[in-house]
């Protein structure tokens, strides 16, 4: 199956013309789908293992961080494992999911940042983590997210997103339908797995960033996704 370059409704110059209220129920959607098929979980454990272990306080970037559902269960899934302080930093570029993203931040924890331009210094936080938004970028734009990933953290990041296949496609139809009414949801989703990237393009994207085995790493991940890895 050939990768889309079709955009989601929400990658539209427009926005697809989606309402607050269509926008609000996708995203939690999104938040109910990762915690039910355990990629909250997934992420939490690949974060905790990169994070350094002697650290007095920990700053961890959330890129492309879309419903905000994930700085605040790592906090919790951290704290529940470390006494350690720990910042979350949460970006997205959109700015109507900033807004509703302030429903579960504080604004201090919120900035508005394309992922390929990061305002923010080098090896200016731990570690990086960037889930369910690769596929949204062409080559070029997955490969200046790598670099700018690498830059700004001192230990590593994390990608997480799913991998195109035919019966990935088949079982997020499925499950979107399954679950929810909503139009960008039922859109959105399985158009996701047509624009996803297989481990074998990711590895030659990261490489033209630079990024190279063993530093980084390509692993499956239950049905359908893979997380890679880049440790310092």
């Amino acid at each position: 199956m050939r990768r889309s370059s079709v955009s989601e409704l929400l990658d539209m110059p427009s926005g697809g013309d989606v309402s607050p209220a269509e926008l609000a129920n996708n995203l939690a959607d999104i938040a109910r789908l990762n915690a039910l098929t355990g990629n909250t979980r997934v992420l939490c454990q690949a974060a905790c293992m990169l994070l350094p272990t002697a650290a007095a306080s920990h700053t961890v970037l959330d890129v492309g961080t879309g419903a905000a559902d994930w700085p605040p269960a790592f906090a919790a899934y951290l704290h529940s494992r470390q006494s350690v302080p720990v910042q979350m930093i949460a970006a997205d570029v959109n700015s109507a999911v900033l807004h509703y993203a302030r429903q579960r931040l504080p604004a201090g924890q919120l900035i508005g940042a394309d992922g390929t331009q990061l305002p923010l210094a080098r090896g200016s936080v731990d570690i990086a983590v960037c889930a369910q938004t690769f596929h949204h970028l062409s080559p070029d734009q997955a490969a200046d997210l790598l670099r700018e990933l690498a830059r700004v953290s001192r230990c590593g990041f994390i990608i997480y997103d799913l991998a195109r296949s035919r019966p990935a496609l088949i079982a997020v139809q499925t499950l979107t339908h399954l679950v929810s009414r909503n139009r960008l949801t039922r859109h959105d989703g399985p158009l996701s797995v047509r624009r996803a990237y297989r481990p074998d393009e990711v590895y030659a994207i990261a490489a033209s960033a630079g990024l190279i085995r063993p530093a980084f790493t390509i692993w499956p991940v239950r049905p359908f996704r893979w997380l890679a890895i880049y440790r310092r």
